[in-house]
């Protein structure tokens, strides 16, 4: 401890942390010239520090986690999940049922701490790459429905022969396999539209089963119960329909 310090006799300058400053000083003046410029510092703006390794090595170890708590608090911090009922999650998203409720939920989880504007961000980051995800495996079943049916037409004679078809293999699950019409509408349906209209082995293997019940008249041409026009209006066969223009057919 310099002499100078020692000889202070000003009782709020006698504590440990007050000595421990003053001693960086060799004299009285130097030391009112440091406290005059720490005055005139006073109000500037916070200058952060070039690297957060200086905060590691000050004693206590809790000088850089205090840091960065305070930091997240004056960026606006989520302190817990209810602070992110203003955050729209499905922003970005073409279509909100494409939403996945586990990853909502992992993102809630992680984004306690963090600034809300930052969370925002990521949402919208995730859904545009869940978008451009979802359209390239839109595209690709595009492309695999219409080469399925190329080669249909090729083996049955026609696209309206195709079409035929697979208005048979309708017939069949909702006449032969003891669907109601609710039922196939929840499973029979997806698995025409999602499984053979992208398969041309499975089709081919379905048509011919579908044909060969028809020909020995176990698949006749009624309109199933409760489904009035079903036959007319397939939701899968029509060329003008939802699920035509969306597999290509219409072109």
């Amino acid at each position: 401890m310099k002499e100078w310090v020692k000889e202070l006799k000003s009782d709020s300058l006698q504590s440990v942390e007050a000595m421990s400053w003053l001693d960086k000083y060799n004299s009285v003046e130097d030391a009112l010239s440091g406290g005059f410029n720490a005055v005139q510092k006073v109000g500037e703006p916070f200058k952060l520090p070039e690297s957060l390794e200086s905060l590691e090595r000050i004693p206590g170890g809790t000088a850089l986690p205090n840091f960065k708590k305070q930091l997240n608090k004056l960026l606006g911090a989520v302190e817990k999940e209810d602070d992110l009922k203003d955050i729209d999650f499905t922003e970005g998203l073409a279509d909100a049922r494409h939403q996945n409720e586990n990853l909502v939920a992992e993102l809630k989880r992680f984004a306690v701490g963090k600034p809300k504007n930052y969370v925002k961000e990521l949402v919208k980051f995730i859904n545009n790459f869940n978008n451009n995800m979802i359209n390239t495996d839109k595209s690709q079943t595009l492309e695999k429905a219409k080469q399925v049916k190329e080669s249909l037409s090729v083996l049955y004679g026609g696209d309206k022969s195709v079409e035929d078809n697979y208005e048979l293999v309708r017939r069949m699950f909702q006449n032969q396999m003891g669907l109601s019409a609710d039922e196939y509408e929840k499973g029979g349906k997806s698995f025409i539209e999602d499984v053979l209209m992208r398969d041309a082995v499975m089709s081919k293997g379905f048509m011919n089963l579908a044909k060969s019940l028809e020909e020995e008249g176990s698949t006749p041409l009624v309109t199933p119960p409760n489904a009035a026009n079903a036959a007319k209006e397939s939701p899968f066969t029509s060329k003008e329909s939802p699920t035509g223009k969306a597999l290509g057919w219409d072109k």
